[in-house]
């Protein structure tokens, strides 16, 4: 499994400006975390986010890394240089993009 520019802790989203429009209670944005959730064991993870992204974005592939190895599960975060939140799906169109070589070693 690959995570592209993930939203892996909803908590930050409660903020009042910012859930205003989506609705959140602290109920379903930790249900919703997957970062808080057990992680499957056996299938392997990896966690991307464009290195020309906002700091969050790094922030929550390391939440991931961090909350995922207290139980055993290795998340290695990669930045993706030059991407940002526009252009890091491309990795996945091109033949030798990065985050598609990540998505093919980890599926097989």
């Amino acid at each position: 499994m690959v995570t592209i520019s993930g939203l892996h802790d909803l908590r930050p989203l409660l903020k009042p400006s910012m859930n205003d429009t989506l609705g959140l209670d602290a109920d379903e944005a930790s249900s919703e975390s997957p970062g808080l959730q057990e992680p499957v064991l056996g299938v392997p993870v990896s966690a991307w986010y464009g290195a020309a992204e906002l700091p969050e974005f790094e922030r929550q592939a390391e939440f991931l890394r961090q909350a995922w190895q207290t139980t055993g599960v290795e998340v290695p975060v990669h930045a993706s240089q030059g991407d940002n939140h526009s252009t890091i799906l491309n990795n996945l169109a091109a033949q030798s993009g990065v985050i598609l070589m990540d998505l093919l070693r980890t599926e097989s």
